[in-house]
């Protein structure tokens, strides 16, 4: 098993000009690091703590299609959207022709949306869960360190 901790920032959340960044950081049952990476991204004046957190969860997927399928993996998110967006909605906006009932429109991100649902459709070996943001995890907070 291979457990997989994501998180995205971005400060200036919703404004102009706002500053932004994922970590994702993997490691195995013995708590070695086997992968690592941060990265700024590209803002434009909708960037939000939600595309950040959805970019790290792609970087993590894209990490997992270079390891093959024989190997288990848990991505753990600090972000309820995400997870939620995941594990939730996503199928039913995908039935109903990627429309969201209540909006009558795409789901916001859809181009990551699109791009995570591509790595989902075949993996029944990646599990996403929640994980409490903040607190005495090391690897979300490894993660949170690395989005900064």
């Amino acid at each position: 098993m291979i457990y997989i901790f994501t998180d995205g920032s971005c400060s200036g959340n919703g404004k102009e000009n706002p500053l932004g960044g994922y970590g994702v950081v993997a490691v195995d049952e013995q708590d070695n690091i086997l992968y690592e990476n941060s990265k700024p991204i590209e803002m434009d004046g909708t960037a939000t703590n939600n595309r950040a957190e959805l970019w790290a969860i792609v970087d993590a997927l894209q990490w997992i299609e270079q390891q093959g399928s024989s190997l288990c993996f848990t991505i753990y998110s600090d972000s309820a959207y995400c997870v939620n967006m995941i594990n939730n909605w996503m199928a039913g906006w995908k039935r109903n022709n990627w429309i969201v009932p209540s909006t009558k429109k795409e789901p916001a991100n859809f181009d990551l949306v699109k791009i995570i649902d591509e790595y989902m459709t075949f993996a029944s070996n990646i599990a996403l869960e929640k994980v409490k943001g903040h607190s005495t995890n090391k690897w979300n907070n490894y993660a949170d360190k690395l989005a900064v």
